[in-house]
């Protein structure tokens, strides 16, 4: 019979080998759709946002659609709110509600590649006009979210068939009336849903912030995404940059203990008007921070800027992307620090014993690269269940179970992991052992 911690591993490596990971630290946020790049200051006919799946890269692990500018509002129609994606949406519904057909069939292509796609309500107060008058409408308005642009049943729907994955709050108004009934409607909605949907919140650095501090303590938001530029005071690029006093409120004020924290930078100097860090800056905070618990990667505003900020012949996306993947390697350094003993037995020559070997060590290799908290965790698990004690390599073979601390470092730095195929196969392989176990 087959243990519960070979399922583990197994579920454990597939949830990763996916990129998006709710609980992962490591994930790459872009916001899509206000066709930032056009605001640069060498700008041509060319600087102009391309379609939402030119975006969706194995670089991308969640995009924000921004913005569900107004709401809720009479004069926007029946649906009561407006949507506004720059120059990649123009057709209406006869009521004056966008038609985005060609977002709807690009949503789809992103979740296909597992990337999630979040709504974002709000954005610049200054040009967007939102707000309830009282709580109740928050609730009331969750409800048209749902039909719109999750599974409900609205006739008129901006993205066809498509479903985003969840909602995004960037509100900038300090006007906090209604956001929480909102979030506690919608989570009542999601419950029985065909899959999961998540709800993000995109804060000032300033804490508290003014317009979001209820629904960040008062109900579930799994993500935020804080800004932390155009905040001369705590931007990523300044002395009072703050992401240890979020920690802090992640630890003791959050409704969600769970809640992931994001580093919200601009993708060049021009998309904000101040905060950004370069890429030397940024790779110094990943690297400060990653570890947290309730650290959960970067936000970048936004993707056109992103991709477009060419640094040493590589984008600011690809760049950032790869400070948050990499960082795995000194964490798995971590992870073999804090296990007792090597997981070897090499006493045995066994049949059994020489597949077991192979095995774990292919699981090894590639589950080193992912989580440290998995891999401490699930490893330490294994050894604990199959009672498995270190000793001097004997027999036959000399092959060991998991590779010493030093060839693991050797191997890291040569960039040398196990390929998803000999992962498959092993996994194969682990079945047929189990079940004889």
């Amino acid at each position: 019979m087959m243990s519960y911690h070979f399922y583990w591993l197994v579920s454990a490596f597939f949830g990763l080998a996916a990129g998006f990971s709710a609980s992962g630290n490591n994930n790459t946020v872009v916001y899509w759709g206000n066709n930032a790049y056009n605001h640069n200051p060498n700008f041509q006919s060319s600087s102009t946002q391309e379609r939402l799946s030119t975006y969706c890269t194995d670089e991308v692990d969640i995009v924000v659609l921004a913005f569900l500018t107004t709401f809720p509002n009479a004069d926007s129609g029946p649906a009561g709110f407006a949507i506004n994606f720059a120059n990649q949406c123009g057709t209406k519904f006869s009521d004056g509600l966008l038609d985005c057909t060609q977002i709807g069939e690009d949503i789809k292509t992103c979740q296909e590649k597992g990337i999630k796609v979040l709504l974002s309500l709000g954005g610049d107060s200054s040009v967007s006009t939102y707000g309830f008058s009282k709580e109740s409408d928050g609730s009331s308005f969750a409800s048209v979210l749902w039909d719109y642009f999750g599974e409900g049943t609205a006739q008129e729907r901006p993205f066809g068939s498509a479903t985003v994955d969840g909602f995004d709050l960037d509100i900038e108004n300090k006007d906090q009336i209604g956001y929480v009934s909102m979030v506690d409607k919608l989570r009542e909605l999601f419950q029985g849903a065909s899959k999961d949907y998540f709800i993000s919140a995109a804060p000032q650095c300033v804490y508290p912030d003014e317009s979001l501090s209820d629904v960040l303590e008062k109900s579930k938001v799994d993500f935020a995404f804080i800004q932390f530029y155009n905040n001369p005071s705590c931007n990523a690029n300044s002395e009072g940059f703050n992401l240890a006093k979020w920690e802090e409120f992640a630890d003791s004020t959050a409704y969600n203990g769970d809640i992931k924290l994001f580093v919200g930078v601009p993708g060049a100097d021009y998309a904000a008007g101040s905060g950004y860090a370069d890429p030397s800056e940024l790779k110094t905070i990943i690297s400060a921070h990653q570890s947290n618990a309730h650290f959960g990667g970067v936000m970048i505003w936004d993707a056109s800027v992103a991709v477009n900020n060419i640094i040493d012949d590589q984008s600011y996306l690809s760049l950032v992307n790869g400070y948050l993947k990499q960082s795995t390697n000194s964490l798995s350094q971590r992870a073999l620090s804090e296990i007792d003993d090597p997981i070897i037995d090499t006493t045995s020559s066994t049949a059994s014993n020489q597949v077991t070997r192979t095995v774990v060590q292919t699981f090894y290799e590639v589950i080193v690269e992912t989580e440290y908290e998995i891999f401490t965790t699930g490893i330490a698990s294994y050894q604990r269940d199959s009672k498995i004690k270190a000793n001097s390599p004997k027999g036959p073979s000399s092959t060991p179970l998991i590779v010493s601390k030093v060839e693991m470092r050797k191997r890291e730095e040569s960039g040398s992991i196990a390929t998803v195929p000999n992962l498959i196969a092993a996994i194969l392989v682990f079945v047929s052992v189990s079940l004889l176990v």
